[in-house]
């Protein structure tokens, strides 16, 4: 969906399947918190739409420019129950998942490695996949890690559906103590390229986390001792 604004541009966030109505005109004073009201006078008279809006920021451009502006990204968010603890699942799933993959899923990952950094924020490594499967590599950088709380987020940099399927796409990780084992908790966010079916894109990844994540579950089921 395309949205046309008229001497104003602000940054969106909506969630999927949300449709945006003709919004009035913003003049260029218009400031962030009255473009707001005016996206709530537009939800008000469409009230069996169910959009929500943040306002991320915004800024006034030239008052005879007018431009449009493609719909922005997505969110989505899901669990995973195990049966390991969250310490030995994170070390597995998230930060050794370089040197596990190759081991346990080479049928998919044939090898992997750090590429730049030592591990810590900023650190990038490259995933390389196997033979038939739609892409050949992918590289991921974190943007945050907490090993004690076993959160981390990360963002693709190069490979994988970007410049193909998506303009930019980014997780958070945590991975959570509950009785019996422990739960994965994932959100992750994508900047679709135009024509692109989110949804498709968004159960994609879905699958492919939950594959992970049920592989190291099995293989640390199976060796009691390793990731301790």
């Amino acid at each position: 969906m395309l949205l046309k604004e008229e001497a104003y541009h602000s940054k969106i966030e909506f969630k999927l399947g949300s449709y945006l109505p003709v919004l009035p005109k913003a003049s260029p004073t218009t400031h962030a918190t009255d473009l707001y009201n005016l996206f709530q006078l537009s939800l008000n008279l469409h009230p069996t739409l169910t959009s929500k809006i943040n306002i991320l920021s915004a800024f006034p451009v030239n008052s005879n420019q007018t431009f449009t502006k493609e719909i922005m990204s997505s969110s989505w968010t899901f669990e995973i129950d195990s049966a390991v603890p969250a310490p030995r699942l994170f070390k597995a799933a998230i930060l050794d998942w370089h040197n596990l993959a190759p081991k346990i899923a080479s049928d998919k990952i044939v090898s992997a490695a750090p590429v730049e950094g030592d591990g810590n924020v900023g650190s990038i490594r490259q995933f390389n996949f196997a033979p038939g499967l739609p892409f050949s590599f992918v590289k991921e950088r974190l943007d945050f890690l907490d090993v004690e709380k076993c959160e981390a987020k990360s963002t693709l940099v190069e490979g994988g559906g970007i410049g193909v399927h998506l303009e930019s796409a980014s997780n958070h990780i945590k991975v959570e103590p509950k009785a019996g084992g422990s739960v994965v908790k994932m959100t992750g966010t994508c900047k679709p390229l135009p024509g692109v079916d989110v949804v498709g894109e968004s159960e994609k990844a879905k699958a492919a986390f939950t594959g992970v994540i049920k592989g190291c579950e099995a293989y640390l089921v199976a060796n009691p001792d390793a990731y301790n």
